[in-house]
């Protein structure tokens, strides 16, 4: 199975990502934050499903995109195949699509992944630093556990299971304990037993009993229903007593409604015969008052007299008086427009008189440049003539400054050729000088050669030497003598070649020592004469002395005349860079001409306020055009102002007696405008209130013959004549309507059914019906008392039986014990064979399984520590125990933290190659090799190009290091690709 491509909608921090991976080892680059661990977990999720709330692993859920999941599209051994997963229920949906077009969800994929879990696939194909670490920090004990549950199933999970199964076997049961569950129940079910048997006797009286407090139980009730009874009767004739005076008043309300009889009469007549009476008052008031305004208004209106003639041209005399404050604004703006025309002209000679400029120079002012680009050449000329005058300055100052230092160097430079002796002196002070240096290491040499030889040659040493030759020779002749005494030959043979071979060495380092006496007399001859030699180079280190300064004064001025060298390349560099810069000023003052030229500006005028130049002629511009502008705008203004006042001089010599000057002439028709406009105004106003109030005169006259026919209708209801019979029928009417009020009140007060079937014609019959009800209830209750203890005595004695419960519910406690007891001992058996079903399968992968993982294990050992360690044992106890290469056995805690990583590897690796054919799944590693050194790690590497042979590896790092381990076409950078992603979206 390989995993060819990546595609992720949206998980933790990426989205709409794509992410190629063809390759059988996949080496996946990224820093720390870059998405490793994200990429990871999603293609555990994607496979396995995603972690549920309640579980510790993240989710990855996408805070900025609403799309959760993916999809992976593996190559298998049934073709490409497609696991895609989004969000859904807790795990998410997931769909496995192949190539042949089948599509499945959950069993699909547990089939195509055989059964395999998150877990167990964490465990054996996927691991980190912190899983190989977890090794180290255990206790050394556990290590050899931990190694072996890893070889066997890829964690821990059967030894934990075992424990498991023997924690819950003993919670059940043990041969002589107490609190677990089924020695509490064998104890409990003998206790049952025992009160089951006395219960027995003591179940025939207790169902008397039971008996006789039923009886006494319905005689209760019985009684307590006719009680219930009785004091009903009681409570209707109480109510009955207290509600007789409300009866009596009911028959004389009924006999005075019979004596009125029937009466009509209109719904609130009273009311509304005061309220038209009130009505027709008002109208009468309000219409006299009418009446008497109009008269005044009519008097008002004849003697208002409006003026025709001026309301005759109003509006022309309107359009004169309200064009008169604008007209006085043009006048104004005509005398301000010559005010700033002749402060533009001012404006314009001051600025020509700084450009030397003649009327004809400004007439000609619109045909001059004074664009962008203009603008633009100016400053990058002005820009350019200053930065030349400013590089003149920094030429001429490091000029002067170089060449002070070049004359220093000289100087130097001479001083110290006068300190130097001749070449020939100095050459003979350095011979002397190395055969110095020569013979000084040459003494060391042959001192410490000497004291070797006199050790090696000393007398103690040969003793030594001695006494084992002669104690050697004695051993083999004693063991030659035992041989030929027990008749074996080989030895006898062995022990006289021995002897022999020991004589010749005997005889051989005799000759050595005497060669050794020969060079010690030699090296101490020539330890002699260098001796003399350097005792003589010593006596002159007075010459020693001089030669080392002469080698440092030669030193020095080789320095100083290199330096000499470069001083004077860089005074002719700064020359060079003077005539350049004639050059470029000249280059810049024809430029500069050419601008002055087509400014029309002198050519004398300097250069460096050509941008002043600029703006001057910029602004005089603006003010010409301005100037112009203001010409047409005040003619347009005095032409409009003497139309107006042509205009007024017309119509004030229609209207006005006298000839007057126009400002008073229209001061004088705006007055009389005005009073003509307001008698006209009042005339029109009086005559609107007149309308008015002929209307309101008409109106309320006919609201004053309504009410008069309102008011006669009303008296032809209640069928009277006059107003005063109709008050005293009303009086009539409101005392029926009270009589009837008040018998609607009693009837809801009292039963009047209970008072319809009464017998009684008086209280006192009633009060003694009462009382015989009363006696009967006293009665009742008396004897209602005496059932009561009897009741109560028996439920006593009930009690007493039931206090250790009934044989009945004895016996079902019996039963119901002994069922659990029952199920607790099958809940027993199952665990038992369970912990033998499982220890049988631990022995079996041991003799099948675990050999091969072993034997696999031990190839990759060898291969990582480089054959540093050859075995890994597996001991009775269940402990493994690794054999280095010079047969040293240690415990896995003795190895060192990076070799007990490499134990790890190499096992977890022997799992997986052991497991090929079963899961051939993609391997997982996330940087689990950062304690090892380079040799290590280029061991380990050649082991995943192994494994990758038989199983996809994924390896993600953030060692930039490591790459350049691996081909380019392996290598994927993370980081990139997120942006790549980031770019095209």
């Amino acid at each position: 199975m390989k995993l060819k491509e990546i595609y992720i909608y949206g998980y933790g921090k990426l989205n709409d990502f794509h992410f190629p991976s063809g390759t059988s080892l996949q080496v996946i680059y990224g820093e720390n934050e870059a998405g490793k661990s994200t990429l990871m977990s999603f293609i555990h999720s994607i496979l396995f499903g995603f972690p549920t709330k309640q579980q510790s692993e993240l989710r990855y859920e996408p805070k900025n995109s609403g799309k959760y999941g993916g999809k992976l599209v593996l190559d298998t051994k049934h073709g490409e195949i497609t696991i895609e997963r989004i969000r859904g229920r807790a795990a998410g949906d997931v769909t496995v699509t192949f190539a042949n077009g089948t599509v499945g969800s959950d069993e699909l994929l547990n089939e195509l992944l055989n059964g395999m879990d998150r877990r167990m696939y964490q465990s054996i194909f996927s691991f980190n630093i912190h899983g190989i670490q977890d090794v180290g920090r255990m206790k050394g004990e556990d290590i050899s556990k931990y190694l072996l549950a890893a070889g066997t199933f890829g964690t821990d999970t059967l030894m934990n299971v075992e424990q498991h199964l023997q924690k819950e076997q003993d919670a059940l049961f043990k041969p002589n304990g107490r609190k677990p569950e089924l020695n509490q129940l064998l104890d409990q079910l003998k206790q049952k037993d025992g009160e089951l048997k006395k219960g027995k006797k003591q179940n025939e009286s207790y169902t008397l009993l039971k008996q006789q407090a039923w009886q006494l139980q319905q005689e209760i009730e019985r009684l307590q229903g006719q009680i219930h009874n009785y004091q009903e009767n009681i409570q209707s004739l109480n109510q009955l007593i207290q509600d007789w005076p409300l009866y009596q008043e009911r028959i004389q309300i009924k006999q005075r409604l019979q004596e009125i009889g029937e009466i009509t009469f209109p719904m609130d007549g009273l009311s509304r015969l005061e309220h038209l009476e009130d009505q027709l008052r008002s109208v009468t008031s309000y219409l006299n008052t009418i009446q008497e305004r109009k008269k005044v208004l009519e008097n008002q209106l004849a003697a208002v007299n409006p003026n025709l003639k001026i309301l005759e041209n109003e509006s022309d005399i309107q359009l004169i008086v309200e064009a008169w404050p604008q007209a006085q604004a043009w006048q104004e703006q005509m005398q301000r427009l010559e005010f700033e025309i002749e402060k533009m002209d001012d404006q314009m000679k001051r600025l020509a008189r700084d450009l030397h400029f003649t009327d004809i120079d400004i007439h000609h002012l619109s045909s001059i440049d004074l664009g962008i680009g203009m603008k633009d050449r100016i400053k990058l000329a002005s820009k350019d003539y200053l930065a030349l005058a400013t590089r003149e300055k920094e030429l001429l100052k490091q000029k002067e400054t170089e060449e002070k230092r070049l004359e220093e160097i000289e100087w130097k430079v001479e001083s110290i050729e006068n300190k130097l002796i001749p070449e020939d002196e100095f050459r003979r002070l350095s011979e002397k000088q190395k055969k110095y240096n020569r013979l000084e290491p040459e003494y060391q040499h042959v001192k410490e050669q000497i004291q070797m030889l006199k050790w090696t040659n000393g007398n103690k040493q040969s003793f030594i030497y001695g006494f084992r030759l002669i104690l050697s020779i004695l051993l083999l002749s004693c063991l030659m003598v035992y041989s030929f005494l027990s008749k074996q030959n080989i030895l006898v043979i062995f022990s006289l070649i021995g002897i022999i071979f020991l004589s010749v060495s005997s005889w051989l380092e005799k000759g050595k020592r005497k060669n050794s006496s020969n060079e010690l007399s030699k090296l101490m001859e020539r330890e002699k004469n260098i001796l003399e030699q350097l005792g003589e180079l010593e006596k002159n280190a007075e010459q020693s002395e001089i030669y080392n300064e002469q080698l440092d004064l030669r030193q020095e001025w080789k320095e100083l005349l290199l330096q000499f060298e470069m001083q004077q390349n860089r005074v002719e560099s700064i020359h060079s860079a003077l005539e350049h810069w004639k050059l470029e000023c000249r280059e810049k003052d024809e430029i500069l001409s050419n601008i002055k030229k087509d400014l029309r500006l002198p050519s004398h005028f300097s250069s460096e306020q050509l941008p002043e130049a600029y703006d001057i002629l910029k602004e005089l511009s603006k003010t010409l055009l301005s100037k112009e502008q203001k010409n047409r705008n005040f003619s347009i203004v005095k032409a409009k102002y003497e139309e107006w006042v042509n205009k007024a001089e017309e119509l004030a010599k229609n209207e006005l007696e006298s000839s007057l000057p126009i400002s008073e002439a229209v001061i004088r028709i705006k007055n009389e405008w005005n009073r003509a406009k307001e008698s006209r105004a009042k005339y029109r106003e009086i005559s609107v209130k007149l309308d008015e109030l002929k209307n309101d005169e008409r109106k309320w006259s006919n609201e004053k013959a309504a009410l008069s026919q309102a008011m006669e209708e009303l008296l032809q209801d209640a069928n009277v004549k006059d107003k005063e019979d109709f008050r005293k029928k009303a009086k009539e009417y409101r005392e029926f309507l009270e009589l009837q009020s008040n018998l609607a009140m009693l009837e809801k007060k009292i039963n009047s059914n209970a008072f319809t079937d009464l017998k009684k014609d008086s209280k006192d019959e009633l009060e003694i019906e009462r009382q015989k009800f009363v006696e009967l209830v006293q009665a009742d209750s008396k004897r209602l008392k005496t059932l009561h203890k009897e009741f109560a005595q028996v439920n006593y004695e009930i009690a007493i039986l039931e206090e250790g419960g009934t044989y009945t519910q004895r016996l079902h406690e019996f039963y119901q014990t002994k069922e659990l007891f029952n199920q607790k001992a099958r809940q027993w058996a199952k665990v038992a064979i369970a912990k033998q079903m499982l220890k049988l399968t631990m022995d079996r992968l041991k003799k099948d399984r675990f050999p091969k993982v072993m034997e696999k294990a031990e190839e990759y050992v060898q291969l990582l520590t480089n054959k540093e360690y050859i075995h890994i044992h597996l001991q009775e106890d269940g402990k493994f125990m690794v054999e280095r290469r010079d047969r040293v056995i240690f415990a896995p805690e003795e190895l060192s933290q990076a070799t007990a990583e490499q134990l790890y590897v190499a096992i977890r690796f022997a799992l997986v190659y052991i497991l090929k054919e079963e899961y051939p799944f993609p391997i997982i590693i996330d940087d689990s090799f950062v304690n090892f050194d380079q040799k290590r790690t280029n061991k380990v590497i050649e082991l995943l190009k192994e494994i990758s042979n038989t199983n996809q590896v994924l390896f993600f790092t953030c060692h930039q290091h490591l790459l350049q381990e691996f081909s380019q076409d392996t290598v994927i950078d993370l980081k990139a690709s997120l942006h790549k992603v980031e770019a095209i979206g």
